[in-house]
């Protein structure tokens, strides 16, 4: 995965690739639920949002990962303030919020 730039604003186009690089560190060393969360500023195909859950075992209490998204549908370009949220075993770790315009 390569990142072009950072930026808090996203073009609302068809084809639109984006996402956050995200280190959690003191987590359990044992396996843990991680929860990825996106929250939309208004319905998505009658949706909020849009969430995964996966298990993971972090090496040495430490996980890196990526949280993309894309825009492949004309229903999903819709403006305004989103966010990207990350739990672990229910609980928030870290979020990032970004507008698309």
């Amino acid at each position: 995965i390569r990142f072009v730039r950072r930026t808090k604003q996203i073009d609302a186009t068809l084809g639109q690739r984006f996402g956050i690089r995200y280190r959690l560190n003191g987590l359990p060393a044992r396996a843990v639920v991680v929860s990825w969360r996106v929250a939309y500023p208004s319905a998505v195909r009658s949706f909020k949002g849009w969430e995964h859950s996966f298990r993971e075992t972090p090496a040495g209490g430490e996980l890196v990962q990526h949280l993309l998204y894309d825009f492949t549908r004309a229903s999903e370009l819709i403006t305004g303030r989103w966010a990207f949220q990350v739990f672990v075993d229910g609980k928030p770790r870290c979020a990032f919020d970004f507008d698309v315009q």
